[in-house]
């Protein structure tokens, strides 16, 4: 899984069990959606896409929890089956509690110019040759001959510039993402990629500048949120002049990631050397404590 627009199977699997009720009282519906979910996305990454469309969109008949139609709305989304994750928002019985989370998800994923069903499923199987088929290159090269769909699909530019960046052409990676960010700009995942892609340019002051752009137009967070604080950990790391600040913002990203034993060690290494730094030592402290070490974090963190 390479990052948060990469199609994850763990983001989708636990809501599928809805709440701790139906988990007691309704386990074997449960494991079918489940089992019926796995299914449907081994034949997606098979690049057995219309099969996979088929099965994905029996299997929203059977989901009826109101937080698993919007995980499985944003897995969906991910994977470009929009048609998909549209009805399957569109399912929810509370909309208005929970019209700001749908508002989101879709200003987040949908394209400004909305493929038909045929071009849906031509993008959703480039999209599964680039990351599961290896074929990024020979994908870029079909994508680059469909010269009607590049010219009106912002979401058409932003698989290309994934095909490229899979295939280490950074900048056509970046061309590409730029021209599907200037036609639907306040889609992040297009500007999530851009960041990536950027880094992946060494360009670290203008995606910066991008993620700090982004914090501004969104201060109360966003679905990228935990994604674009681990980009702007390493774009510090390879910014800073300073080995300790390095190694600060690089212990901060494992922290991010959720690797908190590793970031334990990362601590300790860095205290060994400066004991009093206390960055490092509060940083410390919370890992412990997630980690179910109170007494240590206590100590640390006072």
């Amino acid at each position: 899984i390479k990052d948060e627009g990469i199609f994850s199977l763990t983001t989708i699997m636990d809501s599928f069990l809805n709440t701790k009720k139906v988990q007691e009282n309704n386990l074997d519906e449960s494991q079918k959606q489940r089992k019926a979910f796995v299914d449907a996305t081994k034949k997606f990454n098979q690049g057995n896409v219309v099969v996979a469309y088929d099965e994905f969109e029996n299997l929203l008949e059977d989901i009826n929890s109101d937080y698993a139609l919007l995980v499985f709305a944003k897995s969906m989304y991910e994977i470009g089956f929009f048609s998909i994750g549209t009805k399957s928002l569109e399912k929810i019985r509370h909309k208005e509690f929970l019209k700001d989370i749908i508002e989101e998800i879709k200003s987040c994923y949908l394209p400004s110019f909305a493929p038909d069903k045929n071009e849906e499923i031509y993008l959703a199987k480039a999209y599964s040759s680039i990351y599961f088929d290896a074929s990024a290159q020979e994908m870029a090269f079909d994508l680059n001959k469909n010269e009607s769909l590049m010219e009106k699909s912002d979401y058409a530019n932003y698989i290309l510039s994934q095909a490229m960046n899979e295939s280490r052409q950074y900048r056509q990676a970046l061309l590409f993402i730029n021209k599907a960010n200037t036609m639907n700009p306040k889609n992040l995942s297009y500007i999530n990629f851009k960041i990536k892609v950027l880094t992946s340019l060494k360009k670290y002051k203008e995606a910066l500048e991008v993620i700090e752009e982004v914090e501004k137009n969104h201060p109360n967070g966003n679905i990228f949120k935990n994604t674009f604080m681990v980009q702007k950990e390493t774009i510090l790391a390879n910014l800073t002049k300073n080995e300790q600040d390095r190694k600060f913002h690089l212990t901060m990203k494992t922290f991010l990631e959720g690797n908190y034993h590793k970031t334990i060690k990362d601590c300790e290494n860095i205290l060994s050397f400066d004991k009093k730094n206390y960055k490092v030592l509060t940083l410390l402290a919370l890992a412990q404590f997630i980690t179910n070490d109170r007494e240590n974090a206590k100590k640390n963190y006072l």
